[in-house]
């Protein structure tokens, strides 16, 4: 059974904000997942670039293989000095994973991080580095098919503070709502966005920190192949579509003309649909023995 990872996040800005004190930041090189996230010190600018120079360095670092203690020393050495505060800080989880769920988990200052498995919550065991100064915990990871890792900013341990609860969601109660609403097929972001909007709502939908969620999941590769644009050789209409059709998984055909030649190919026709579910996307079609047909440019422009 090949496996892989699927990574997802979502962030709320906190309120009266326009950028995010929190950055997420992935690299996939070769069989390796490398997600960052960084919550800066602070709010606005001052986080965003604090958090943007943590995750950018850490991730390109992590990814390359370059020792954590190393990693954690650049960005001790290249971090901005808050004038108010006195202080470069910038908290992070690190996630450095292959595609058959090994790996590890560095953690500093953010909230203990969630291993989700069979739709349950439970705690990665961690062992503590000292870096500088600086307690960084570390987790050797070992995941099975189905199984996620969450991540978080301490906007979602904080969520509600002072509004909706004196003391603001904890841990324990994070990990007992995942364990109630967590749903097996739920992708990375899915997950990653359950946990968020329901901050916002503790919130009252005007977040008093930035908070983000990021997850990754190790699942089975699902295959999909897309056709786009017809042969330029008309003679090898046929061969190219035969090629086509013999792939595993889903078939995706999109493009009048090239949707035409398929349907002409499997001996049927193309059928329109006419409903618009978004005024920017022409509809979708219908050819027997393709599992989804669309039209080409305007739909390939707005999916990328």
């Amino acid at each position: 059974m090949a496996l892989c990872l699927e990574s997802g996040y979502t962030s709320l800005n906190k309120k009266n904000e326009e950028l995010c004190g929190d950055r997420v930041e992935s690299i996939v090189s070769g069989d390796y997942t490398t997600l960052v996230l960084a919550d800066g010190l602070g709010s606005g600018v001052k986080a965003n670039i604090l958090s943007t120079l943590t995750s950018k360095i850490l991730c390109t670092m992590v990814a390359n293989d370059i020792e954590i203690e190393d990693c954690v020393e650049t960005i001790l050495q290249s971090l901005p000095v808050c004038k108010v505060r006195g202080v470069a800080y910038s908290t992070f989880s690190v996630i450095h994973m292959n595609s058959e769920g090994k790996g590890y988990l560095f953690e500093f200052d953010n909230p203990q991080a969630i291993l989700i498995r069979g739709c349950k919550c439970s705690d990665f065991e961690r062992t503590a580095m000292d870096i500088l100064g600086k307690t960084v915990y570390r987790s050797v990871l070992d995941l099975q098919a189905g199984d996620l890792v969450v991540v978080m900013s301490d906007g979602v341990i904080h969520a509600g503070i002072g509004m909706t609860l004196n003391l603001g969601w904890q841990r324990p109660e994070v990990m007992e709502y995942l364990d109630g609403n967590v749903k097996p097929g739920m992708s990375a972001r899915a997950v990653a966005c359950l946990l968020a909007g329901v901050c916002n709502d503790l919130y009252l939908g005007t977040p008093g920190d930035d908070t983000t969620v990021a997850a990754i999941k190790v699942r089975e590769q699902r295959n999909v192949s897309l056709m786009i644009g017809p042969p330029v050789d008309k003679e090898k209409d046929d061969f190219y579509i035969a090629r086509f059709l013999a792939e595993e998984g889903k078939k995706v055909v999109c493009g009048g003309t090239s949707s035409q030649i398929v349907a002409r190919h499997l001996g049927t026709s193309v059928r329109a649909s006419f409903d618009f579910p978004d005024k920017d996307v022409p509809p979708i079609g219908f050819i027997d023995g393709i599992d989804l047909t669309t039209e080409g440019v305007l739909t390939m422009r707005r999916l990328l």
